[in-house]
């Protein structure tokens, strides 16, 4: 759906991208991901056409960004990290007002103000002016006005920024039902929420692409390897891995000490010779089954430049 090639951009001395290129598929929701600086916000601001690259180019369906105009933000939806609200103005009139921007009026904007307000949780707010709405209620007003003229492309910028739990997780189930109906592009720095919603992840670091795919691919370049998650029992307590086959790294996981995330040779054998030396020795197999390495893991070690590019 986008492509990105190349992109380059600067402010004064400083560098936020450089030759940043990567792709988007309909119906994705893509995990932005970096630390402070990264470029993720430039990004963001140059896929929506609020700002323009010093080089490079963004297709949107094989056709320049730069010609698309209107039909650009007819088609796409936009949550900033900065959710700017007119403190005076109801729900109901941030809501109408958009609407006239997407050229909604009439039966069509009601219909669609209808919608939002189910969907995003502010059933009864409709005469509430913004100053009086929490913060969770402000992010589903800012979501509600984004969704408004039914985009087919999201982008959003931090939204679960200082919600409680319980809003998180209501909100990030409503982006995770945009799944297949329409692509999304989460900018965050919550590890938790690209796991729970994404199906797909791309780290910036200092402008440029480090390292981009899904959870299971990126967990699989960390060593070259596999992984497998593995629970057994042993008589003597747990074995020394070191003396496995094909076994490089075994990392502890939960406190019973019969669980174990296991990096092994890339060999399709691996499980079963595995499965074997595990019963040579006495061992009780409860669970053997792929496994992968956590976000926090690949993130840091992509960032400090242990894998990747």
């Amino acid at each position: 759906m986008i492509q990105v090639h190349e992109l380059h951009k600067r402010y004064g001395e400083t560098v936020a991208l450089r030759g940043l290129s990567f792709g988007i598929g309909r119906g994705e929701i893509l995990g932005l991901l970096g630390p402070n600086g990264a470029g993720k916000t430039t990004t963001l601001r140059i896929l929506t056409g609020f700002m323009t690259p010093d080089a490079g180019r963004v297709e949107f369906e094989g056709r320049p960004l730069a010609e698309l105009g209107r039909d650009l933000r007819r088609r796409t939806g936009y949550l900033p990290e900065a959710n700017p609200l007119t403190p005076d103005l109801t729900v109901r009139g941030h809501l109408d007002f958009t609407g006239s921007l997407y050229g909604l009026a009439g039966a069509r904007l009601r219909e669609a103000r209808e919608r939002v307000v189910e969907r995003c949780g502010l059933a009864g707010l409709d005469r509430r002016p913004a100053r009086a709405l929490s913060k969770g209620q402000r992010q589903r007003l800012g979501l509600a006005q984004a969704l408004l003229h039914e985009p087919e492309l999201l982008f959003l910028d931090e939204p679960t920024a200082g919600l409680d739990p319980l809003l998180v997780s209501d909100l990030r189930d409503l982006i995770r039902g945009f799944g297949g109906e329409r692509t999304v592009v989460l900018s965050t720095h919550v590890l938790s929420e690209v796991e729970a919603v994404c199906n797909r992840v791309l780290i910036l670091d200092r402008g440029r692409a480090v390292a981009e795919g899904s959870l299971e691919e990126l967990g699989r370049s960390l060593d070259g390897g596999r992984r497998l998650e593995l629970r057994a029992r042993f008589p003597d307590g747990p074995p020394d891995w070191a003396q496995a086959p094909g076994v490089r790294e075994a990392t502890p996981r939960g406190e019973a000490g019969d669980r174990w995330l296991l990096s092994v040779d890339d060999d399709p054998e691996a499980p079963a010779v595995l499965a074997a030396w595990v019963q040579e020795r006495g061992g009780r197999l409860y669970e053997l089954q792929p496994g992968r390495a956590g976000l926090e893991e690949i993130f840091l070690r992509v960032v400090r430049g242990e894998v990747g590019p």
